[in-house]
């Protein structure tokens, strides 16, 4: 979401696209197309520089362009299959999840020095979320049923929530002190305090819901 901006993206993998449209819906514009490679399944926007970033799960990369789809850049092939994208962007920093290569990886916002951030105990890795403000990175884990996190330095990793089933994203209101998350099944969103307790489901839904965002 782009709330300044009055705008939200969206991956679209079946269409090989990208999307914004206006918070209500209107507007719809592509502002990217690959047909040949493209297959996203995450985005992120560094609103400070224009830029969006994606993943893309078919050639195992992240990239980035202007917010209107404009000067395409890449900026790491180092990942297998990226499946979870965030940006600190107080310390210009990018994190990804591979969910193939079963790790947490990092970068600067350009691409360089990208390195494993974290590989331990890991199993199938789909969304991720930054704590910023406490210095803390959070993940689901669809391979043990999870929702874990540690310190941004990778230190001192917690497991939060188990004994989910197929959970897919996760998103952080820090003001609040909540995560919520979507579950592929049972198909709902839930909601629990940042340190896992008090979960509530809030929607239980007739098709799975995957991504997730908050107006915060």
């Amino acid at each position: 979401l782009d709330l300044s901006g009055g705008k939200m993206y969206w991956a679209d993998a079946g269409a090989h696209k990208r999307q914004r449209a206006n918070l209500d819906g209107s507007d719809i514009e592509d502002v990217y197309f690959n047909a040949s490679s493209f297959l996203p399944s995450a985005i992120a926007l560094d609103l400070a520089a224009g830029k969006v970033y994606w993943s893309e799960t078919f050639d195992g990369r992240v990239q980035r362009s202007n917010l209107n789809g404009s000067n395409v850049e890449l900026i790491t092939n180092q990942p297998a299959v990226p499946l979870g994208l965030a940006i600190d962007g107080t310390v210009g920093r990018l994190y990804w999840s591979d969910a193939s290569l079963k790790m947490i990886g990092r970068s600067e916002m350009e691409g360089s020095t990208a390195q494993t951030l974290l590989a331990r105990n890991l199993a199938f890795l789909e969304g991720m979320a930054l704590d910023t403000m406490n210095g803390k990175i959070y993940w689901i884990d669809a391979g043990t049923n999870k929702i874990q996190r540690a310190n941004i330095d990778a230190t001192g990793i917690e497991d939060l929530v188990s004994g989910l089933s197929a959970p897919y994203r996760i998103a952080l209101d820090l003001a609040a002190g909540k995560m919520y998350w979507t579950e592929q099944n049972p198909r709902s969103i839930t909601r629990a305090n940042l340190d896992g307790s008090g979960a509530e489901v809030l929607l239980t839904l007739a098709n799975a819901p995957l991504s997730i965002a908050l107006d915060t």
